[in-house]
This record gives C-alpha cells, sequence and structure tokens, in this order.
C-alpha cells in the first residue's frame, strides 16, 4: 500500500500539468449492496442500501480526468430472508464512509463545446479505476444461533474503485452521470464473520447511482 500511493501521487501531479480543461463539483444520489457470507452468491437488490456523496472532478483533456469523492454508504444483510440461513439468523448494517479518488477514461470523450461554441450533448461512457479508504464498524446480530460471536472489531478498510458510466451535458453548466462499480475490501472481516462463513473469499460491496455536476469555470 505504501508503495501504490507514491503512484497515485506522481499520476495526479503529471496531469495536473497538463492544460486543465473543467472543474466540477456535484451531489450523488444510489444504492450500495454488499456480497459477502451473508448473502447468495448473486446480487440480491432487496439488500441494498442508500448512499449519498459529494464529487469533486477535473477533466484535463476530453478523454482523461480525476475525481475525488466522499460518500455514506448503508450496508446491510439479514439471512433472515433465506431459508438456508435461518439457524445462524445473521443481521448486519454498516455506516460506511469513503473516500476515494479515481481516475477516469472517456474513450469517446469531446469538449463541452465545438469551435463553433455550440454545446455537445453527447451521450459519453467512461471507465474509472481508483485507490481508496472504508471507514464503519460493523453491527452484527446472531438472531438464530445465539451462541455465536462477531469475528471482526475492524473499522477501516482499503478499497480499490473500479467501475464505468455515463456522461450527458445537460447545459452550458450542468451535467449529469450514472455510474456502476465495485468496491473490493481485500477482507473477509467487512461483515463480522469469516470462520463461520467462506474465509477463502473476501468482501466486497457495489455502488451505483446519479450524480448532478456544476461546472465551475
Amino acid at each position: 500500500m505504501k508503495k501504490i500511493f507514491p503512484i497515485f501521487l506522481f499520476m495526479w501531479v503529471a496531469l495536473t500539468a497538463v492544460a486543465q480543461q473543467e472543474q466540477e463539483v456535484g451531489l450523488r444520489l444510489g444504492i450500495s449492496n454488499y456480497l459477502g457470507d451473508l448473502v447468495p452468491q448473486n446480487v440480491d437488490l432487496s439488500q441494498s442500501g442508500l448512499s449519498v456523496g459529494l464529487t469533486y472532478r477535473r477533466l484535463f483533456t476530453a478523454k482523461l480526468g480525476l475525481s475525488a469523492s466522499a460518500s455514506l454508504n448503508k450496508i446491510k444483510a439479514d439471512e433472515r430472508n433465506y431459508d438456508d440461513r435461518l439457524g445462524r439468523g445473521a443481521v448486519m448494517d454498516i455506516n460506511l464512509i469513503e473516500l476515494a479518488a479515481t481516475g477516469e477514461w472517456h474513450p469517446f470523450g469531446r469538449n463541452r463545446f465545438n469551435d463553433l461554441g455550440v454545446l455537445s450533448r453527447r451521450l459519453s461512457p467512461y471507465l474509472y479505476l481508483g485507490l481508496g479508504v472504508a471507514l464503519g464498524e460493523t453491527k452484527l446480530e446472531f438472531t438464530g444461533d445465539k451462541t455465536m460471536v462477531p469475528e471482526s472489531n475492524r473499522s477501516s478498510y482499503f478499497i480499490m474503485p473500479f467501475g464505468g458510466g455515463l456522461r450527458y451535458n445537460i447545459s452550458d453548466i450542468f451535467t449529469i452521470t450514472a455510474d456502476l462499480g465495485a468496491r473490493p475490501v481485500f477482507s473477509d472481516q467487512l461483515d463480522g464473520v469469516s470462520i463461520n462463513g467462506n474465509s477463502a473469499a473476501n468482501d466486497w460491496y457495489l455502488q451505483g447511482g446519479f450524480c448532478l455536476l456544476y461546472n465551475l469555470l
């Protein structure tokens, strides 16, 4: 981890040396969803929680940018929803604070205005990859086998957000994006269950939603 952050910092400094195109700030609203020992392998949307946050983005060219974000994500799971899990009946809840910085690639990106000063309203896909931390204390209760106890007291996790999205310029100053991504936490302790679950597989959480951005320049 100590080797990764200097590389990321170098990338940030190198890109800031490029002529800046745009700066944006925005409000993000969406959902978060947990993948781990307390849910089946497939994504269960009924276990989704609310995700809200703030985003700052700098576009150095029409195709390359960096963003910094802070978000609050409700991560939850309830084994009482699954007949084969009633014996343990674990109920988990976390208010997870995510702080992250990501690099973005917009393969079909265009400047907001063309040479004639006309706004570009083209829908543009993008990919992102970054680094960050997730902070939060797990609340875990066993409603079935009450002799079991949580196995973790961790409250911080290193994450590597990655995913993709779509970007659309609404007006001269407003842009809307829709995105979906995954966050591996490189630990099997996010849900408080490891030995009594699948200790060979780490926990993840997903994040998806919409962001309304205001162009500062």
